[in-house]
């Protein structure tokens, strides 16, 4: 299976008194248990969206934060399916400060390429759009394909 990094970062515009606020995002897409970085999947297998969201000094945003500022960020896939990443936990260690959202392929999706996007939002309208690096050129994009037969015996 072809293994293809789709991480890059998105920088928001800095600050100014009058604009809304902006984000620093990055993020990618891993097998589920390895946390690989993967492109390809199966019909059945689970995709895991993992994403750093920094302030626009790139500093990674607390818990208390989140919640005060109403932060949210939701994955959109081409197909319009969306899913909202779940926050990083308030102890979480530094190392370990990433939103997620885990997605089971169904059965009977179709396969081609699933370009995806990631938009995080505030309440009080900031808001940045990440789309991964190399997407546009069809160099990263999220692709289902059919699983493979079972090799005989």
């Amino acid at each position: 299976m072809s293994v293809v990094l789709a991480l890059a970062v998105v920088f928001g515009a800095r600050r100014s008194e009058a604009a809304q606020p902006a984000f620093r995002v990055m993020s990618d897409i891993v097998a589920e248990g390895i946390c690989v970085h993967q492109s390809v999947f199966a019909p059945g297998d689970k995709i895991i969206w993992r994403a750093e969201v920094q302030d626009d000094d790139g500093v990674p945003i607390a818990a208390d934060a989140i919640k005060a500022r109403g932060i949210q960020a939701i994955v959109t896939l081409s197909d319009g399916t969306t899913f909202a990443l779940r926050p990083p936990e308030a102890n979480a260690p530094a190392s370990e400060v990433f939103w997620t959202v885990p997605w089971q392929v169904p059965l009977h999706h179709r396969t081609g390429t699933l370009p995806w996007t990631l938009t995080v939002t505030d309440r009080s309208g900031g808001k940045t759009v990440f789309t991964p690096i190399g997407q546009a050129a069809g160099a990263a994009v999220l692709t289902i394909a059919k699983k493979p037969a079972p090799p005989h015996a």
